[in-house]
C-alpha cells in the first residue's frame, strides 16, 4: 500500500511539473506606475491610458519623462521596470486564440531593471534586444536579473548583474562579459551619422565597433532603492492627496449643510452677483433656499461682478 502511495505521489509531481513547463506566458499587465507614462499600441498608434492592472494584448511602446516610472508584468514572477526618461517596446502576439506570447523586450534608450524568476518556458525564451545586443534566452543561458542603461547619443551601454549574474554579449563580439552579482561592465561604441557603427562579418554576422571598458562594482541595492523610493514617494503623494481631498470634501459638506441656498452656498437674504450674457446680475437668497429676485444691474455697478460668482451681504 505504501509503495502505491509513493508511486501516485511521484506521478502527481511529474504531472504538475509538466503542467508548469507547458504553461503559456501571461498577457502583459501594468502593475504600477509613477506619473503618467506614455503608452502606445504599435498597431494603429493608439494611446493607452496607464491604469493599474490593465492588460495590453498587443505590441506596445512605453516612454517615461523625468520622475516617471512604470512596472510591467510580463509573466510569472517576470517583470521589467522602465526608469525615468527611458523608452522601450514590448512585442507580443496571440499564438492561438487564447494563448498570448511575449516575443521580445526592446530597450531603446534609458535605464531598465529586469527580473525573471519564472520557470515557464515561454517566459524563459523572451528575447532582450537593443542597438547594442540581442539576447536569445535559453535554459542554459538565461538572463534572470539585470540592470541595463543605454545611451545611444554617445554609443554607450552599461550593465549591472543581479544575484544570478549575467552573460553580457554584444551581437557577435568575441568578448562575453560573465558578470557576477553587483559586477558591472560598459561598452563604448563608435558613432557614424548618429548611429552605432558595426563591422560586418561573414554569414550576415556583425559586431559593434568600440571597446569594452574595465569591469566595475555596481551597487545593485542602490539601484533597487532608487526604484522603490520613487514608487514609495508616489504612494505617499497619492495618500496625501486623498487625505487632502477627504478634508476638503468634509469642509464643503459642512458649508453646504449650514447654507440655505446652494450653487453657490449662501444664507437667507444674502445676495449673489455673477456675470450672465455680458451683464452683471444680482440675486437674493429667499427662505425657500432659492436664488430669486433676479436683477440686471446698470453698467456703472458692474464692479460688483467679479471673475467668479460672489456671495455677500446685500447692498440694499
Amino acid at each position: 500500500m505504501g509503495v502505491m502511495i509513493q508511486k501516485n505521489n511521484f506521478f502527481f509531481l511529474a504531472f504538475a511539473l509538466l503542467l508548469v513547463q507547458n504553461a503559456t506566458a501571461a498577457i502583459p499587465v501594468l502593475k504600477s506606475y509613477v506619473g503618467h507614462p506614455l503608452i502606445h499600441l504599435v498597431d494603429g498608434n493608439v494611446k493607452v491610458e496607464p491604469v493599474k492592472g490593465k492588460q495590453i494584448e498587443q505590441t506596445f511602446t512605453v516612454k517615461t519623462a523625468a520622475k516617471e516610472q512604470i512596472k510591467i508584468e510580463l509573466g510569472k514572477d517576470f517583470y521589467v521596470i522602465v526608469f525615468p526618461e527611458s523608452s522601450a517596446k514590448v512585442e507580443g502576439y496571440y499564438i492561438t486564440k487564447k494563448d498570448f506570447k511575449v516575443k521580445s523586450v526592446n530597450f531603446n534608450s534609458g535605464r531598465f531593471y529586469v527580473k525573471n524568476g519564472s520557470n515557464i518556458e515561454d517566459d524563459l525564451t523572451v528575447i532582450y534586444q537593443s542597438d547594442f545586443f540581442i539576447w536569445k534566452n535559453s535554459e542554459k543561458n538565461n538572463q534572470r536579473e539585470f540592470f541595463v542603461e543605454l545611451n545611444p547619443a554617445i554609443a554607450q551601454v552599461r550593465f549591472c548583474a543581479g544575484e544570478a549574474g549575467i552573460a553580457a554579449s554584444l551581437f557577435d563580439h568575441e568578448i562575453v562579459k560573465n558578470l557576477k552579482f553587483q559586477e558591472g561592465a560598459s561598452f563604448q561604441g563608435v558613432l557614424k551619422d548618429g548611429q552605432l557603427e558595426f563591422d560586418q562579418l561573414l554569414q550576415n554576422r556583425k559586431i559593434p565597433k568600440g571597446e569594452w571598458k574595465e569591469n566595475f562594482t555596481c551597487d545593485f541595492k542602490q539601484i533597487l532603492k532608487e526604484m522603490n523610493d520613487l514608487e514609495a514617494s508616489e504612494i505617499a503623494r497619492s495618500k496625501k492627496a486623498a487625505q487632502t481631498k477627504k478634508i476638503e470634501d468634509k469642509k464643503r459638506k459642512q458649508e453646504y449643510d449650514k447654507s440655505v441656498c446652494h450653487d453657490p452656498n449662501g444664507q437667507f437674504n444674502e445676495c449673489l452677483w455673477r456675470w450672465e450674457e455680458k451683464s452683471c446680475i444680482r440675486y437674493r437668497c429667499d427662505g425657500q433656499g432659492q436664488w430669486q429676485d433676479r436683477q440686471q444691474l446698470p453698467k456703472n455697478q458692474n464692479y460688483h461682478c467679479e471673475t467668479k460668482p460672489k456671495v455677500s451681504k446685500c447692498d440694499y
